[in-house]
């Protein structure tokens, strides 16, 4: 169930004001440089706007509102009408993720945000229902010098953009650098990960799982176009990697990590690397300290085939309700809350990578760019026929007790979801 409320403006005024005054966002509402497209925009470059009201409602995930974990958006917002000195603008806020926009916003697209962030995966469903506004081709073709071309591809439907890219998300290996004295070299392969420590993910993860069979090379191609996951394609691709996943649970180097045993491990030292996303990022740098490494996901030798796994890859974005009222004003805001300044201040407040190629050189943002370049493939990409998570969670449960074993895994890959 979601659940929607409204944030007052005196809230977001408070929540800027002890920001600024941390040294954060020092000098956000007077200066506001280098802000739509990356061009040096100020307050003064607006004062010339024709005066306007609007009542904005903005649909977002829960930890970008909630003043608990710095209120993101909120503040952006903040920003935002600082920028438009000549608009009077109440803004509110609704709890939404990202992931689930799809279903909330066609339930009543009438009644959804003015302003919508959503993944890349229900683009097309979102356009297809009426739900998404198309941005002016001033904006486009500003955005493609901000997120580039290829990334604002995927939200481009007959020449026309619908989103605005601002976040990329991936598998990455979090490693304990310490363990490692050829760092470059040792994190690049599964061997050399686990000739020096105990590597840790989760065997019943589907998106995991799925990493291996496309390693392997278990992919084709359907009728639409779309890619699948095929169990049975000729030269067993997918048994060679089920062959490689009984080796790796049968080694006392792996750890199937089920309720944090992987982040525990971390800790006391037993495990040296864990596959994660980036929202595992905050308990890793607990965990290791400075001791931290973040990498792209490693190659593994499957049958006589050295390949990197290659884990789903998402982009959120940000849309503008196709049945807005405020059009003009909806439009702007969702295109400042995607510019590089926006996208800067999303990284050091939540960790949210921007798609940019932003100037920060952590090695967290490297590894980020990295792993949706070499060890992922889209996830919108991809056909999943129904039934195929819970498929390969019971595949990964088996391999992990036996009753899935060398025996009658042929059978049972015979039987998946097509």
């Amino acid at each position: 169930m979601k659940m929607n409320y409204r944030v007052k403006k005196a809230l977001c005024l408070m929540m800027t004001a002890a920001v600024m005054a941390g040294g954060l966002f020092c000098g956000c509402s007077a200066d506001i440089g280098k802000i739509v497209g990356g061009e040096e925009t100020t307050t003064s470059a607006k004062a010339t706007e024709k005066p306007m009201e609007a009542s904005l409602l903005v649909w977002d995930g829960r930890i970008d509102i909630s003043d608990e974990d710095g209120g993101w958006l909120p503040l952006m917002c903040e920003q935002f009408e600082a920028l438009h000195t000549n608009w009077k603008l109440d803004i509110s806020y609704g709890i939404c993720e990202p992931e689930n926009a799809v279903e909330s916003v066609l339930k009543d697209v009438s009644a959804a945000g003015d302003v919508i962030f959503f993944e890349d995966d229900d683009f097309d469903t979102l356009v297809k229902g009426g739900a998404l506004k198309a941005f002016s081709k001033d904006n486009y073709e500003k955005e493609k010098s901000v997120a580039g071309e290829e990334m604002c591809s995927k939200f481009v439907s007959n020449g026309q953009l619908y989103g605005i890219p601002y976040s990329t998300q991936t598998m990455l290996i979090f490693y304990d650098k310490s363990a490692y004295k050829r760092e470059n070299d040792d994190v690049t392969t599964m061997y050399g990960l686990m000739q020096n420590g105990r590597v840790a993910f989760d065997m019943t993860d589907p998106d995991v799982l799925s990493a291996f069979f496309i390693a392997a090379g278990a992919v084709s191609t359907n009728a639409d176009g779309k890619q699948y996951i095929d169990f049975n394609k000729e030269g067993s691709p997918a048994a060679l990697a089920v062959q490689y996943l009984f080796v790796l649970s049968e080694s006392d180097k792996f750890l199937n990590d089920v309720d944090g045993m992987g982040l525990a491990g971390l800790r006391d030292g037993s495990v040296k690397v864990m596959f994660g996303t980036i929202e595992d990022y905050q308990d890793a740098q607990e965990a290791l300290g400075k001791k931290l490494g973040v990498a792209a996901l490693p190659i593994v030798e499957i049958g006589t085939v050295q390949s990197r796994l290659k884990s789903f890859a998402s982009v959120n974005a940000i849309g503008v309700n196709k049945l807005t009222k405020s059009s003009e004003v909806s439009e702007e805001l969702a295109f400042f809350l995607g510019s590089t300044s926006a996208q800067d201040y999303h990284y050091d407040m939540n960790s949210v990578i921007p798609v940019y190629r932003s100037e920060k050189n952590d090695a967290l943002t490297a590894a980020q760019n990295e792993a949706f370049e070499i060890s992922s493939v889209m996830r919108s990409d991809f056909y999943f026929p129904k039934g195929y998570e819970e498929a390969l969670v019971t595949l990964g449960k088996g391999i992990v007790d036996g009753s899935i074993n060398r025996d009658n895994y042929l059978k049972y890959l015979e039987n998946m979801p097509k």
